[in-house]
């Protein structure tokens, strides 16, 4: 394989741009996906936990 016909493309965020920011605490637990739509990311997972999970009320999506 020739070496050349290859990049490197690094999973993730610019910290300097992408940071957490203060809120309020609700006591809810609030789930957050970024990322991409591929399956790496589990994002099929998260998918059917929110479903099962849909009636508790203290989770946030």
């Amino acid at each position: 394989l020739n070496e050349k016909k290859f990049k490197r493309i690094w999973v993730g965020a610019d910290e300097s741009i992408f940071y957490p920011i203060k809120q309020k605490e609700t006591g809810d637990f609030v789930v957050l996906f970024f990322g991409t739509f591929i399956p790496l990311q589990g994002v099929e997972t998260i998918i059917k936990s929110a479903k099962k999970l849909e009636n508790q009320k203290d989770i946030r999506y």
